[in-house]
Formats: C-alpha cells, sequence, structure tokens
C-alpha cells in the first residue's frame, strides 16, 4: 500500500487535467475512500477514469472498490469498442458479448485454479456459453466461437502470454483481481433469480479459494 500523504496526493494530481484534478482531490481525501487509493492499482484506475471528461457522472459514484472496478473496466470497454472498427453487424454484435463472456471465462479459470487458458481451451469454453440461455438469443447465427475469441483476446482487460516458442500462447487477465471481478459477476448472474440473490446459492457455487471475488463484489 501507498502512504497516500499529501506530498503524494499532490504529485498524483499533478498529472491529471485541472477540470478533473478536483474531482481526484475529493475522492482522495475523503475519509471513507481514503483507504482504497492507497492501493496503486485502485488509485492508478481512478486517475485513469477521472481523465474521462465524459465520465463526470459516474465520478459522483464512487462509493466502493466494486465501483473503481465496473467503472475502469466499463471505461476499457467503450474504449476498445472505438478501436476495434466494427464494420459490420456481426462483429458488432459479438463485440456486445465481450462482458458476459469475460465474466464466463474468468469464473471457468476460478473454478479450476488457474490464471491462464490457451486458445483451445478459451474456445471450447466459449463454444458452451452459447447454449446459455442468457447469450445464446443474442448469438449471430453465422459467427463462431472462434470469431468471438479473436475479437476478446485482441484487447484488455485480457492480453496474450508466450511461455516459450514450443508451448501454445496462453490468455490471462491483465491483473488478477480483474479476473476475480469478472468471476464474481458471473457467479453473482447464476445465483440471481427475479433480481433477488440467493446468498446460499452464491456460496455453493464458489470455492473457498476464490474468497476474494465476494471482496470485490461486496
Amino acid at each position: 500500500l501507498l502512504p497516500l500523504d499529501e506530498e503524494l496526493i499532490e504529485r498524483t494530481l499533478s498529472g491529471v487535467a485541472t477540470p478533473t484534478a478536483a474531482h481526484l482531490y475529493g475522492l482522495l481525501t475523503s475519509d471513507s475512500l481514503r483507504h482504497l487509493f492507497q492501493n496503486p492499482l485502485l488509485l492508478s484506475m481512478a486517475v485513469a477514469i477521472l481523465s474521462d471528461s465524459d465520465l463526470v457522472g459516474a465520478r459522483l459514484r464512487i462509493e466502493s472498490k466494486v465501483d473503481v472496478y465496473r467503472i475502469f473496466l466499463g471505461w476499457i470497454e467503450k474504449r476498445e469498442e472505438e478501436r476495434a472498427h466494427l464494420d459490420d453487424r456481426i462483429s458488432r454484435a459479438l463485440f456486445r458479448l465481450r462482458l458476459p463472456t469475460l465474466g464466463w471465462i474468468a469464473a471457468k479459470m476460478i473454478g479450476r485454479d488457474v490464471v491462464t487458458a490457451d486458445r483451445g481451451q478459451i474456445i471450447e469454453w466459449i463454444a458452451e456459453l452459447t447454449a446459455q440461455p442468457h447469450v445464446a438469443g443474442s448469438w449471430p447465427p453465422s459467427a463462431t466461437a472462434s470469431d468471438l475469441f479473436d475479437i476478446l483476446s485482441a484487447a484488455p482487460p485480457v492480453r496474450e502470454i508466450e511461455v516459450s516458442r514450443f508451448a501454445p500462447v496462453q490468455i490471462a487477465f491483465m491483473h488478477p483481481s480483474y479476473g476475480e471481478y469478472f468471476a464474481a459477476t458471473e457467479l453473482l448472474r447464476e445465483a440471481t433469480t427475479d433480481g433477488r440473490v440467493a446468498a446460499a446459492d452464491l456460496a455453493q457455487r464458489i470455492p473457498h479459494s476464490t474468497a476474494r471475488s465476494f471482496e470485490v463484489l461486496y
């Protein structure tokens, strides 16, 4: 953790545009939030989202760790959509499935206690996902799991890791906590019925070793 004193706050603010510096100062000095931003990752995420003038309303909703993750990862998704040059109906439909797919893959990884998976394994998981009711209705008929993998693996919050020249390229989340966040959102979706969360059901779905996923959510 960082000693979030006045000197560090001033150094952090020096890299932020003047119109948003006051918003960031309010977050970093808030009694209820200051402990969050002692974490270097959360601090860098807060600086990133506060650098986007379109997120003025979102800034007001930062009350907990999960808000920082939700807004930051949503901001990445919007940025990557703009960069992706989606010029046809199928690619746009597949891009809209990125978030539920990230949740599905993250839950698979956590359930197997792994932090990486190769292309073949992830395509297999995506193929399983296409049969799930919450995705099947949005799946483009002519698209393949491989098509979605290509869109998924080409942009944050995941990255490719080359272990060696002789091993398949592995896919991992850029930070372990991103995977924990997405896994937690998928587990919450599975345990939610008619807008209500079955806490006992949720507890049964997640191994003890993944308790940090609960921390991300709650």
